[in-house]
């Protein structure tokens, strides 16, 4: 398996991809609208989006958003979404994901990655604290629902 950066050339594949991801959290299917919404974040830049790749088949992906920190005035990303195929799992293509956005960080000189994920996904938990994530102690996060 390898990672890549993801095109234009790879929309319909990473399409299907997101449609599968936000099934997998309850979302109904809409490949038009995945196609889309990844589409304008490709032109657009307002994201990177990596491909874990089994030669020629794509079975997973990851996308991070750029924020910024003002107190360190520095760059950091969101890890907002991180998928691969039940059928492609425990291959380690998920810590290769996260590795390939700890080289991005790097490279951008960004202070941290954050991500979030549920309770109940003591899978995922870890995961990320294997590669060295620690869970938030200090703050409390809340949303706003608009």
């Amino acid at each position: 398996m390898n990672i890549k950066e993801a095109s234009l050339l790879d929309l319909p594949e990473i399409a299907k991809l997101f449609d599968e991801y936000r099934q997998f959290y309850k979302q109904k299917s809409d490949l038009k609208g995945a196609e889309k919404f990844i589409e304008e974040r490709i032109l657009k830049q307002e994201s990177k989006i990596y491909l874990l790749m089994d030669g020629s088949t794509c079975c997973g992906f990851t996308q991070l958003y750029p924020i910024f920190t003002s107190l360190s005035m520095k760059r950091a990303w969101i890890l907002n979404d991180l998928f691969v195929r039940l059928e492609h799992r425990k291959k380690g293509g998920g810590r290769a994901l996260i590795e390939k956005t700890a080289e991005l960080a790097r490279e951008t000189r960004a202070k941290y990655i954050q991500l979030s994920t549920a309770f109940d996904n003591r899978i995922a938990q870890k995961l990320y604290e294997s590669i060295g994530f620690v869970k938030d102690e200090e703050f409390i996060y809340y949303t706003w629902v608009v």
